[in-house]
């Protein structure tokens, strides 16, 4: 096997690094050279940044419908696991995409251009997903970000301080599909002190998130990284027990409800475009130093 390409950009103050396998964001770092992403250490979490199109999280038994027929999907869809090809690179700007091919259309029946755009400006990055129908029919798609973003000593030293004060209540999981049952998950104002326990069943998943903007921030020194995500209506935190990361999750899109009827149209948060039509979907990420 070749061995994968990696891009670099940078502006001088801020520089990340983009392999085109999946368009993973491998590197963050700031002008000081600090690396803001997790290590993707294969003995506990083998990724970095994984892309999720075209939906987000678990398909009830594994598959979508569409048209009357089954199609298997992987799980958080398939741009996790193509290689992408290049649209543009410069110093500072990097655009990948994929399309469909005969394996794509097997499990997702749909043709489309699916772009990751990594644009550095002064001391942030913005990160766009854009989705293009070039079908003939109307198509259904999700998307969603799953950045692992390094802590040092541990989770339990940091704190996720979101722009507003949040009344959060989880989404509880059965398994790998949203249940209808909610739990509350406290916070000191505007502030989610980070637990282990916060993942005993897996992820938090919330769909009621007022703020469009959070920070990742170590208790003491108040360092971390600031996220924006204005076109995003759902927000997911992972991580593992005891793993020195977390990931921050922007999704347009949600695991399939435990009475799924598994038929695409009616996932909930799904996003559909008529042919010739693009969305976009921009994040933001920002050191803060």
């Amino acid at each position: 096997m070749s061995e994968e390409k990696i891009y670099k950009i940078s502006n001088g103050k801020i520089s990340a690094e983009i392999g085109e396998n999946g368009a993973q964001l491998k590197s963050f770092k700031d002008e000081n050279g600090k690396e803001y992403m997790w290590c993707a250490d294969p003995k506990i979490w083998g990724e970095s940044s994984p892309i999720l199109f075209p939906v987000c999280g678990a398909v009830k038994d594994k598959k979508i419908i569409y048209d009357g027929k089954d199609y298997a999907i992987p799980y958080h869809g398939f741009a996790c696991l193509n290689k992408f090809m290049c649209k543009e690179y410069t110093e500072n700007t990097l655009e990948l995409y994929i399309t469909e091919t005969e394996t794509t259309l097997s499990y997702y029946p749909f043709r489309f251009k699916f772009s990751v755009r990594f644009e550095i400006k002064d001391n942030f990055m913005c990160v766009s997903f854009i989705t293009e129908n070039t079908d003939d029919k109307k198509i259904y798609f999700s998307a969603g970000a799953h950045d692992g973003f390094a802590l040092p000593g541990g989770l339990e030293d940091y704190d996720v301080v979101f722009d507003e004060v949040e009344d959060l209540n989880r989404i509880i999981l059965d398994g790998k599909y949203c249940s209808y049952n909610r739990e509350h998950v406290e916070t000191e104002g505007r502030t989610l002190h980070m637990k282990y326990t916060h993942f005993l069943n897996d992820s938090l998943v919330f769909d009621n998130i007022k703020s469009k903007g959070l920070q990742l921030l170590h208790k003491d020194t108040k360092k971390g990284v600031r996220v924006d995500f204005p076109d995003f209506k759902f927000l997911v935190m992972w991580t593992l027990q005891d793993a020195p990361y977390l990931c921050i999750e922007p999704w347009n899109g949600l695991p399939d409800f435990v009475d799924s009827d598994m038929k695409i149209e009616h996932k909930v948060g799904i996003f559909s475009l008529e042919p010739g039509k693009k969305q976009i979907f921009t994040r933001k990420i920002t050191p803060v130093m």
